[in-house]
């Protein structure tokens, strides 16, 4: 186990090189560092479980971080230009053998011989400007700094991408044709209030015919807010609405879990025409109505269509033997098999689209 961060150890001095490509070769550009709060470790830690920086890695194991390059480094690029971004190398002094279960509660300092994380990794990357400049960078930049300008300029493009992603998204239709047939209906208050959570109501119904075998599948598609997309009006056409949320905690490292179909309340069997029920919660503060609604504004929702990550013939009681592989969490996409024993695919078509008006 050892410490490393990408601010600390990536892009503090000694951090990443940054190398520009000219016609002589590469150019080395000197990176100002001076105006860097000094955010490094000083003195032993105690290992409790919660240090974000102590990676812990078995033989041949690795562990990935992705980070924006900061603004001083973008400084000092040209338009159209080449660069390599280098590890140089550098000794990581806090290190340890062992795991952070057997160090937990210890105090842990630097070596006297520290490890050395050799140099040589590098990316090679090419500059443009967008197609589109965001109106007043110049004097944003010059009010707010490079890297806030940086950040307003993101939410921006963000939000220009948004305006033009349509609503409701084009449906998935391309079933597997030995596939079984699911569909799904929604159905929801035509008025949702300011301080009021409401229930989307969700209802699967397998299709087929009477003498047909029953189904059992993974309900996690039709549980995840992400495969439903909110509309508004956005200059007389229906746009999508990104809610823009997420889990904020959740435990994702431990191992994968084995689970029983046949007796998870996770897995649903259905006999043909039959259906299965749940629902998505609307409101403020959940999904479905933006922070800025304005009274009397109108959205819809939607079920995108999705693919089932898990699905099988036969009832529960059939499945009593079957055992697949869960994230740690539960709430996620089956992890073995992956392939879904190589059953066709099963995708769900997109529902209705529901209307509601939001009052305050």
């Amino acid at each position: 186990m050892f410490e490393w961060s990408t601010v600390t150890h990536g892009f503090k001095m000694p951090g990443l090189v940054l190398l520009h490509h000219t016609a002589d070769g590469l150019e080395s550009i000197a990176v100002d560092h001076s105006e860097r709060l000094d955010v490094s470790r000083h003195g032993p830690i105690i290992i409790n479980g919660w240090n974000e920086n102590l990676w812990e890695l078995d033989p041949e194991g690795s562990f990935t971080l992705t980070s924006s390059l900061p603004g001083r480094y973008q400084e000092l690029l040209n338009v159209n230009e080449t660069y390599t971004l280098l590890w140089p190398g550098h000794n990581i002094p806090l290190w340890d053998y062992g795991t952070v279960r057997e160090h937990m509660g210890q105090e842990l300092d630097d070596k006297d011989q520290p490890l050395l994380l050799p140099g040589g990794a590098h990316i090679t990357f090419s500059t443009h400007t967008e197609n589109e400049p965001r109106p007043g960078r110049a004097a944003t930049e010059s009010r707010i700094g490079f890297d806030r300008a940086n950040f307003a300029e993101m939410t921006w493009r963000y939000e220009q991408a948004r305006a033009k992603d349509t609503f409701p998204r084009a449906s998935i239709v391309e079933r597997g044709p030995d596939a079984p047939i699911l569909t799904l209906a929604l159905d929801c208050p035509s008025t949702i209030r300011q301080e009021e959570t409401v229930e989307a109501v969700i209802r699967v119904t397998y299709e087929a015919e009477a003498s047909a075998r029953p189904v059992t599948f993974h309900t996690n598609v039709f549980q995840d807010n992400n495969s439903y997309q909110t509309g508004r009006m956005r200059d007389g056409n229906w746009v999508n609405y990104d809610d823009d949320s997420g889990c904020g905690y959740r435990i994702m490292d431990d191992p994968d879990v084995f689970v029983t179909v046949g007796q998870s309340e996770h897995f649903v069997s259905l006999r043909p025409g039959e259906s299965w029920t749940t629902s998505q919660r609307l409101g403020v503060d959940w999904y479905g109505i933006p922070d800025d609604a304005k009274d009397g504004e109108v959205f819809r929702y939607v079920f995108c269509g999705e693919t089932l990550d898990w699905w099988n013939w036969g009832s529960k009681a059939e499945n009593e033997g079957t055992v697949v592989k869960l994230p740690c969490f539960i709430d996620g996409a089956v992890t073995d098999p992956k392939d879904n024993d190589g059953r066709p695919a099963l995708i769900v078509p997109m529902s209705n689209v529901v209307e509601y008006t939001y009052t305050k």
